[in-house]
């Protein structure tokens, strides 16, 4: 690890196990989520009605493209941007974290416009998982005035 910028690098085999530490090859176990947030992510977030309030809640973290690889266990590309922990209802325990990236491969789509691939990304096998924001106590699935209307593009409305 270099102390200077708090980077991991590409030579230690890391991976975050299901506990949401990064376990390497010499043993030792560190964070995945060990940088803060810069200024601009918070302004970032701000313009998409999120706010530092609810971004220190949802604990998410800055990643440099190493912890980004290794977070996602892919390799060859920019993976810099914000780990977004899933922690279960009703404990602090982060279940897996999902990436999303400050540069993403950009295509172009049928109609010829150029739109980002793979924005959001989680590790190789792992399938879609609700997001609730950590702090909240297990939702009553019983009651219809807590029901949740799912948006594209990773993104929740409560609805009540």
């Amino acid at each position: 690890m270099d102390f200077l910028n708090r980077s991991l690098h590409h030579h230690d085999q890391q991976r975050p196990g299901q506990d949401g530490w990064i376990h390497t090859s010499t043993g030792i176990r560190k964070n995945a989520a060990e940088s803060s947030l810069t200024e601009q992510d918070y302004a970032n977030l701000e313009a998409r009605w999120i706010s530092r309030e609810l971004a220190t809640r949802a604990q998410l973290r800055r990643a440099d493209s190493a912890t980004g690889e290794a977070t996602v266990g892919r390799k060859g590309d920019d993976y810099a941007g914000i780990l977004i922990p899933y922690i279960q209802p009703g404990s602090d325990r982060v279940r897996e974290f999902r990436l999303r990236r400050d540069h993403p491969e950009l295509e172009y789509d049928a109609s010829g416009n150029l739109r980002e691939r793979n924005k959001y990304l989680s590790p190789p096998g792992r399938s879609n998982m609700l997001y609730i924001v950590p702090g909240t106590d297990r939702p009553p699935v019983d009651r219809v005035e807590h029901a949740t209307h799912f948006l594209p593009s990773n993104r929740t409305r409560h609805i009540s």
